[in-house]
């Protein structure tokens, strides 16, 4: 959740129910790519042409990862156009699981 002038907003349930929409739309495929530092698959998913997590990220409902930089022009975007997460005050997932608090 974020504070978007003085207003909880629950983000993860507007990116839950924009990707269980994008889901319904057709059959999710994915392609592992390899393994993160805690030996779990990485890849990416798809529904017909739409990369999933790129489409969070563009619709500022999901963070780039900055370890692996692959969606960072549309966290820009997001971030310019202040979509979603972006309209207010958040604290970063990585941050926060470093100790970090609003």
């Amino acid at each position: 959740m974020f504070d978007a002038a003085d207003k909880i907003w629950p983000c993860g349930r507007y990116a839950r129910d924009h990707i269980r929409h994008l889901i319904a739309s057709g059959d999710v495929s994915c392609t592992i790519e390899g393994k993160d530092r805690y030996d779990d698959d990485v890849g990416v998913c798809f529904v017909g042409s739409i990369d999933l997590a790129r489409d969070l990220v563009k619709h500022g409902l999901a963070v780039a990862d900055k370890q692996a930089p692959r969606y960072l022009a549309e966290e820009r975007e997001a971030r310019s156009a202040k979509r979603n997460l972006w309209a207010g005050a958040f604290i970063d997932p990585g941050e926060y699981r470093r100790g970090g608090r609003p």
